[in-house]
């Protein structure tokens, strides 16, 4: 299974990040990280055909203790398949925010 998201004109910290499409692009902030794209699979059955994508994710993170401060997601979609009659797939669930 294959997901992704499209972003387009981003700015970060009045920054301009250029978005190239591919999953986990990944850009560093002065106190945490922006995940453009993010995909990963199913961790509880990694035999199954399931995926998260969250098209941004924003962490930061104290800068003097390096604690977690904010886990922001924007666009996140759960999708899952099983296989059925004839090694179809079918949708089972898809829920997002």
């Amino acid at each position: 299974m294959t997901g992704g998201s499209e972003i387009t004109n981003l700015v970060i910290n009045v920054s301009r990040s250029v978005v190239t499409g591919a999953p986990n692009q990944t850009v560093t902030l002065p106190n945490g990280t922006a995940v453009i794209n993010q995909q990963f699979p199913n961790v509880r059955e990694p035999s199954a055909d399931d995926e998260r994508d969250n098209a941004l994710r924003v962490t930061t993170n104290d800068p003097i203790t390096g604690a977690p401060v904010a886990d922001v997601l924007l666009a996140t979609i759960d999708a899952k398949f099983n296989v059925w009659a004839a090694g179809l797939r079918r949708p089972q669930h898809a829920g997002g925010g």
